[in-house]
Order: structure tokens, then sequence, then C-alpha cells
């Protein structure tokens, strides 16, 4: 059980909160000051919320059941994210653009958690609604562009946004304790997709939509956010 939200009537509040990340030389930068976006929603209210967990096929999703207050009614928005990860791309190109055109032509945001790679990347996706993280093997101009993770918040949902580093093996472990009161952890770094819900908490990893993969797999990754937050992968033929 978890304390009821208290939400605001009026639009939805996106913010971003960006974390200090370090530099190669030991220093420390504040991550690009980030403006706030408002997106419309009917109405919010405060009620208590129960967490319940569905899996289905690849789907998992974390629902907040809301009570109303007497006769009102709860959050009312829909919005559909698309993740991106590991494209390891040293130039943009027309198979990236595609990837685009074809599984997130339709999303009101876009989420990248690093290793982009190349910066002209980071350039084509903040022509979009965008928000992103570095990664390991990204270099020192996108490291400077933007930060090791941050925090998003989407109405009653705190996103963190974050690369990962060193192993595989414990990877969601090492993540986990880098943030605080979330409901939802997007990474990358393993090249390897993940959806699944653990101690309350949405894991998503969209994979690698261009970059190597050992099991010859790609994917991009879709969270749709409303009265619950269900993640999806969707595989690249």
């Amino acid at each position: 059980m978890v304390s009821g939200f208290l939400r605001p009537t009026g639009p939805l509040r996106l913010t971003v909160s960006p974390v200090a990340h370090e530099l190669r030389d030991g220093q420390t930068e504040s991550a690009p000051q980030i403006q706030e976006k408002s997106l419309p929603v009917k109405r919010f209210c405060r009620g208590e919320t129960d967490i319940w967990v569905v899996f289905f096929f690849e789907v998992a999703i974390l629902s907040y059941q809301h009570l109303p207050p007497r006769g009102g009614l709860c959050l009312d928005m829909k919005m559909k994210i698309g993740v991106l990860s590991d494209t390891h791309l040293h130039r943009l190109t027309r198979d990236f653009r595609d990837i685009l055109d074809q599984f997130l032509w339709d999303m009101d945001l876009i989420f990248h958690v690093g290793d982009f790679v190349s910066a002209e990347i980071v350039e084509f996706l903040s022509r979009k609604n965008f928000h992103g993280v570095h990664g390991n093997m990204d270099p020192m101009e996108v490291k400077k562009e933007l930060p090791e993770k941050k925090v998003i918040q989407l109405g009653p949902y705190r996103v963190g946004l974050i690369h990962g580093d060193g192993p595989s093996r414990d990877l969601e472990e090492r993540i986990r304790v880098e943030f605080q009161d979330v409901d939802v952890i997007v990474y990358g770094h393993s090249h390897r997709a993940a959806n699944h819900v653990k101690d309350g908490i949405l894991l998503f990893n969209p994979g690698t939509a261009t970059g190597f993969s050992f099991s010859k797999d790609h994917s991009v990754g879709i969270l749709e956010v409303g009265e619950t937050i269900r993640g999806e992968i969707i595989p690249i033929e």
C-alpha cells in the first residue's frame, strides 16, 4: 500500500531534475538547464493507491488504481513515449530515420538512455520532444550536453533515466541504488531488452535498435502513460 498523491487540478506539469555528472578529468559539471513542459490533462485527484502487477507476454503493467473523491474522476491522460538506447551510430543514417518513422512516429516524447556515440544523433533527436542521458561510450561533447542520469515527473509518476555501466550481471541492482522514490527506471548498456517489475518498480530496457547484439535481436521500446504505466518491447525485423 502506497499513500495517496496530492495532484493539483490543471495541466500536467512535466518536470526534469538534471543531476550533476562527472567529466573525464574528475571535475563535475551541472547538467544543462531544462525547461518545464506542460501537457494537457483533464483532471488530477487525491486518493489512496494500490499497486498491482500484470504480466502478459512481453508486456508488464505497473498499475496505480486511484480511489477518487466522492463524485470525482481520477487522472485522465494518455501519453506515448518512444524509448531508444545503445544506437552506437557515428553518423545519422537512413536506417535510423526509418526506424523512427516506422515505429516511433506518433510518440509524444522520445527517451534515449545513452551510447549515441555521435553528437549528430543527439542533435537530430533534439529537434523532437526529447530527453536523454549519456552512456559510457559517448564522446565528451555528448557528455557535456547530457547528464549521467535524470528524473522526469509525469503526473504522479517519477521516471528515472540512466545508461548503466560495468558488467551486465547485476546491472539492475546497481542502477536501482542510483534513484530514490521512482516508479520506473529506464536504462540501457546491456543491449538486452527488459520489461518487468521488481519491488514495485518497472525496470525497462529497450534493447539496442542499431548496435551490436549477441542474439542478433534489435528493438525499441514504448512506454504508455495514463492511469497505468505500460512498457512494451517492439522488435525490429
